[in-house]
């Protein structure tokens, strides 16, 4: 089965972008081209093609194809020749970026965590550097929430097996939080209930695609 570009959106609402048909990441953006559902051209199925670039700032965004006096729903050939423009023109503004000096901001990242800066030090460099630390920040963060909520996170497959409930329910975690000094999970369960526990036991993390093979396995 293909891979989909799905979303979650900050209401909680969830939105698909259409079947991902090539990836290119360049620095910081990802992009991507997507194949929607077409539209009937008389008895002949023509196929829809969108571009997108996504970042962990500004979030995923569509690209525009009329900047190139082109539109997204042309053949993929089409959409991939705009894909590499959008792409060469990121390349020269990172390239005339990179050769000049830190921002204020840059710099007192570096001078807040203690990481020393030469004299010469140009903006790629201290974004290489900044991007090294918050690689490791996120890194130490990660390892210290599995070990809070018992190896588990969000976006994690589980089956949940409770002592008064034979059958094992699936679903999969969307919060992990704290209170009053305990630890709970919320669960969205697939046959649509949501509900939360603080019994961690009663969990286990499925790492398998198909969940109905887990399940036999677990009955």
């Amino acid at each position: 089965m293909s891979e989909r570009l799905k979303r979650v959106a900050k209401d909680g609402t969830e939105r698909d972008y259409g079947e991902i048909m090539h990836t290119e990441q360049v620095a910081h953006v990802t992009f991507y081209i997507t194949e929607g559902v077409g539209f009937y051209d008389g008895d002949d199925l023509l196929h829809e093609y969108d571009i997108y670039s996504e970042s962990e700032k500004l979030g995923i965004h569509p690209i525009d194809g009329f900047e190139y006096q082109q539109h997204n729903s042309g053949s993929y050939d089409d959409a991939l020749a705009i894909l590499r423009m959008e792409i060469q023109k990121l390349e020269e503004i990172l390239e005339h970026k990179r050769d000049g000096i830190p921002t204020q901001r840059q710099l007192f990242f570096l001078f807040r965590n203690k990481i020393p800066i030469p004299l010469t030090l140009t903006w790629g460099e201290a974004s290489d550097l900044i991007d090294e630390k918050l690689a490791q920040i996120a890194k130490d963060r990660q390892v210290k929430r599995l070990e809070r909520f018992n190896g588990f996170t969000e976006g994690d497959r589980v089956s949940y097996f409770s002592s008064w409930d034979k059958t094992p329910q699936l679903g999969r975690i969307t919060k992990l939080y704290q209170a009053g000094g305990d630890k709970y999970v919320q669960i969205k369960m697939d046959d649509g209930r949501t509900f939360k526990t603080n019994y961690f036991a009663d969990l286990q993390k499925i790492e398998s695609e198909s969940p109905e093979l887990e399940t036999k396995k677990q009955l």
